[in-house]
């Protein structure tokens, strides 16, 4: 299921990532350089995301921990998408770029302790051709979406998908969960 989810959210994130600089110039009218602060507001979120991820995980749990971090970056996106101030937009790309290294954190985990050694390496390079794989594709299908339905489409789609899709987190089985070390 890990597997899986990696993919969607992988192909939802190139959809936003291949229009986000058309949605920063023409829906926030920002500056080549707003959108470059944009971006590194993102970065500095990811930075900030990734120093916190291990003590979330150990605090929340792995289910927990997945949950939160799907359900507030999905939030963000389509909060950015009715926004008309960049300072506001780069406040949350902050947020949802925190949340991208705490599913990679846990994810990570999650699959090194519940894939036997003997495949480990398999389901590494399947992880890693799903998710670089269906980048590309998200920034093709999101391209077309802002095409037809504006540039803030893709955002509001991606953000309400992966969402909604956050309760899937939880169906993760407590079993398997539960020998996660989180600390």
């Amino acid at each position: 299921m890990l597997l899986l989810f990696t993919g969607l959210l992988s192909f939802l994130e190139g959809g936003v990532s291949g229009t986000l600089v058309l949605f920063s110039l023409r829906a926030l009218h920002s500056s080549e350089l707003g959108y470059g602060v944009l971006l590194t507001c993102g970065a500095a979120g990811s930075l900030a995301g990734g120093l916190c991820s291990p003590w979330l995980a150990q605090v929340l749990g792995v289910r927990a921990a997945l949950f939160l971090a799907v359900l507030v970056g999905g939030l963000a996106y389509p909060a950015v998408s009715i926004t008309t101030s960049v300072a506001l937009a780069c406040l949350l790309f902050a947020v949802n770029d925190m949340t991208v290294p705490l599913w990679n954190v846990v994810a990570s985990m999650a699959r090194q302790v519940l894939v036997p050694d003997a495949y480990l390496g398999r389901a590494s390079a399947a992880f890693r051709t799903l998710a670089y794989g269906l980048l590309p594709l998200g920034a093709v299908a999101g391209g077309g979406l802002a095409t037809a339905a504006g540039v803030a489409a893709p955002l509001r789609c991606a953000g309400l998908m992966i969402a909604a899709s956050s309760v899937l987190c939880l169906l993760l089985p407590a079993r398997e969960t539960n020998r996660l070390p989180v600390g």
